[in-house]
């Protein structure tokens, strides 16, 4: 059996389910999946039969099948995900990732930020965090007036002197700005305060905006965790369009696609970080693709904050230690699941 996700943070889990029932499962049943490129070709195959219906509640029902696969092909092997990539792409799977802390919200105010950057530095030993700039999708809004101009300065300033200047910051502006003079003049403001990247800074479609706050060159770009075809991605990476590439394991169609986008990324010499904001499966996922690829980022992204995963679901969650994680030894993706979670979820059998 394999173990897998479709999704776990973005809601409309009614309408994914009724996805996979409805379009996935009845095309994917008895299909071959045997290998990575015969796996490739069965979800490849139902993507265009349901030329009708893609977006990104069929990319998430798919990445469910893809995802459950890779745990099989793992398992029939003995082998964990991360080493039958590694084999693939002639590298050495890690051992342990470093990460950063993720989704440090906008909605609580700028001193309580800065505490919470220095709890958990000291509580992980992670050096590395994220923060939330502008108002999500806000059309050059932002929670205050005047918020983001305040915080990317005095966050660093704080953080340099409570805790040393080896922190790593980034900021996620959520697609918050509506084109790149406004969010190009925040890029330049980061500059000056030594931040590793930009994340979103305009919404995610609008790749001309996008491209021409990356050709500024005064920071990093980041992005593509909303984007679900895969055509998309490939511009974003062949067209130089960010520095670093974000893809979703759901949005983007499961582990085999993200792996896709990091090996033509890695052809480019752009860094792949996916986005993994929570402490469900994603992480899992997460680990063994940056355990193995070449062109990992230097952080994986995770929720130290995380509140939208329930405690008690896996046996041995991933957690930091030190500042990093340890990919997950047993074969697949090393996950299982508890008992009591087991025991309280509902099920349903295809066909």
């Amino acid at each position: 059996m394999g173990r897998s996700q479709m999704d776990a943070i973005h809601g409309d889990d009614d309408l994914v389910q009724s996805m996979f029932l409805r379009h996935v499962a009845p095309l994917a049943y008895q299909g071959d999946i045997s290998t990575p490129e015969t796996l490739s070709n069965l979800t490849k195959t139902i993507m265009y039969l349901n030329y009708k219906n893609t977006g990104q509640i069929l990319s998430r029902a798919i990445s469910g099948l893809d995802t459950a696969a890779w745990d099989v092909l793992g398992k029939k092997a003995n082998k964990t995900v991360c080493d039958l990539v590694s084999a693939r792409l002639d590298t050495t799977c890690r051992e342990v990732v470093p990460v950063y802390c993720t989704n440090l919200t906008r909605n609580i105010a700028t001193p309580d930020l800065i505490d919470l950057i220095v709890s958990l530095r000291k509580e992980t030993g992670v050096s590395a965090f994220k923060y939330k700039i502008a108002r999500t999708m806000g059309r050059n809004t932002d929670v205050y007036p005047g918020r983001t101009e305040e915080v990317i300065p005095l966050v660093r300033k704080e953080i340099d002197k409570l805790c040393g200047p080896g922190v790593k910051l980034m900021v996620d502006a959520n697609g918050g700005y509506e084109q790149a003079g406004t969010a190009g003049a925040i890029a330049k403001l980061m500059q000056g305060y030594n931040y590793e990247w930009f994340e979103e800074p305009v919404p995610f479609w609008n790749y001309t905006e996008t491209k021409k706050v990356k050709e500024l060159g005064v920071v990093r770009i980041a992005a593509g965790e909303n984007e679900y075809r895969a055509d998309n991605l490939d511009l974003m990476i062949d067209s130089g369009i960010v520095d670093i590439v974000q893809p979703d394991f759901g949005y983007a169609g499961g582990f085999s696609q993200v792996l896709r986008v990091a090996q033509r990324a890695a052809m480019k010499g752009i860094k792949i970080d996916p986005h993994s904001p929570d402490r469900s499966m994603t992480e899992f996922f997460s680990a063994h693709l940056m355990a193995a690829v070449s062109n990992a980022g230097p952080f994986l992204e995770y929720g130290c904050v995380d509140r939208s995963t329930p405690g008690g679901v896996f046996e041995d969650p991933i957690v930091i230690r030190n500042g990093t994680i340890s990919v997950p030894k047993a074969p697949g993706w090393g996950v299982q699941l508890t008992e009591k979670w087991l025991n309280q979820s509902s099920s349903i059998v295809y066909p």
